[in-house]
């Protein structure tokens, strides 16, 4: 695993201010100084991002009785991971009807997303962009595909009438279509998911759940996890300070992308997980147009022929379509753009030149291509073979936790599942 991390002392004051005293709080570690609160855990959760922390509140929820540890190869959230790259989208209803669902799906989205805007708290304004909608646009020549992708029965509303003026020319900005083109405003929309990641981590901690931060976990054997304590020095180069160990009957591998490796680490078998490295390349508007929203609530997020954009407070984040998996070894490398070079990846660019409805956007100028992979937002994602998280026990005591690509619902639904089997309770959905 490369050692990518930096040291942030200040994370674990921002998990360890507001602990409820109507509970003994977990310890937090963020310096080699400080060993493990105890020797032996009954559950350990590897990877401290979105899904990890989702899983460990859960646990302390269902289990307070089990001892858990939760180790977080960075800060919290972590400055190099997944969770600080990723546009937080919610689905819309219309996305649970795949073949192949569990037929419990639309009631676990519709759970998470009352969960995750409980969880924020008093963060409304992130809260309440989950509830933005989702503005479903129905691409050129889609007829009556279209309309039975999107979901609702009722016929699409052209832009300019289902949207103010303000908001309906934003959207029409970012993507380059015009007022009169069809579409649905459905359920869904996005949220921060730095913010929710914190507050569930949080949550565990403050429920009794240990955390350990700057600590590179290391499986050695069915139960024996050694700790890299990571710092850094004078120098600021970060490197291992100390190593301590500990025992836990339960390990939950949550590290994204990176969590397919670490379990065959330990297990000595594959996994058959692969990972893609995902860009996010930002969509600028004129500073007359940011901040036009509906009345009282932010722009929705936007779906067309596959492609969603995120709003953002200057303009938005475009996602593509779920990418097949980079070879084994792959480092991201920008491309050239008429012999110019770019920040976005080679196979990324061939993506959006082959995308017909991307046409007029690419032709705005609004597209930002950056000047090197690090001038585009991004991070390695898990890329699992049908799309859908991966939630699944591997071995006695062994568990693996990965997102897909069908949205920030569908993955914490796999989480809170993912907790209920590891404690034996149901979900709480019923």
């Amino acid at each position: 695993m490369p050692l990518q991390t930096v040291f942030v002392p200040g994370n674990a004051a921002a998990v360890d201010s507001g602990m409820a005293p109507a509970h003994v709080p977990g310890a937090v570690s963020a310096t080699p100084d400080r060993p493990p609160a105890r020797d032996a855990y009954d559950i350990a959760v590897l990877g401290g991002g979105l899904l990890g922390a989702a899983v460990a509140e859960r646990l302390r929820a269902l289990a307070p009785e089990r001892s858990l540890l939760l180790v977080e190869q960075g800060g919290l959230p972590n400055e190099d991971g997944a969770t600080v790259a990723s546009p937080g989208l919610i689905p819309p209803p219309a996305s649970a009807a795949v073949e192949g669902d569990r037929p419990d799906l639309p009631l676990a989205l519709a759970w998470v997303r009352s969960w995750l805007t409980e969880a924020l708290g008093p963060s409304r304004a992130a809260a309440d962009a989950g509830r933005a909608g989702w503005l479903a646009l129905v691409s050129d020549g889609d007829g009556d595909a279209g309309a039975a992708a999107a979901g609702p029965p009722e016929a699409p509303r052209a832009l300019g009438e289902l949207l103010p003026e303000p908001a309906a020319e934003v959207v029409c900005a970012l993507t380059g279509v015009s007022a009169d083109r069809p579409a649905w405003l459905l359920e869904g929309g996005y949220v921060s998911a730095e913010a929710l990641a914190l507050a569930l981590a949080g949550t565990a901690v403050r429920a009794g759940a240990d955390l350990m931060l700057n600590t590179r976990a290391l499986p050695h054997g069915a139960t024996r996890i050694v700790l890299e304590r990571l710092a850094a020095d004078r120098r600021m180069r970060v490197g291992v300070h100390a190593r301590q160990a500990v025992t836990a009957s339960v390990v939950v591998v949550a590290c994204g992308a990176a969590g397919a490796e670490l379990a065959e680490q330990g297990l000595y078998r594959p996994t058959g997980l692969s990972s893609a490295f995902l860009q996010y390349p930002r969509v600028r508007l004129e500073a007359r147009l940011r901040g036009r929203g509906l009345p009282g609530a932010p722009l929705p997020a936007i779906s067309l022929a596959g492609w969603a954009w995120r709003p953002t407070s200057e303009g938005a984040l475009l996602v593509a379509p779920p990418p097949p998996p980079d070879p084994e070894g792959f480092l991201p490398v920008g491309g050239r753009l008429l012999g110019v070079p770019v920040g976005l990846r080679r196979e990324m660019l061939d993506r959006l030149l082959a995308a017909p409805a991307l046409a007029p956007l690419l032709a705005s100028g609004r597209l930002e291509l950056g000047k090197s992979v690090r001038g585009v937002r991004g991070a390695r994602v898990s890329v699992p073979g049908d799309g859908r998280p991966v939630a699944r026990r591997l071995d006695d005591g062994w568990w693996l936790l990965a997102g897909g690509s069908r949205g920030l619902a569908h993955d914490l639904a796999a989480a809170v599942r993912l907790a209920a089997d590891v404690v034996g309770a149901a979900a709480p959905w019923g």
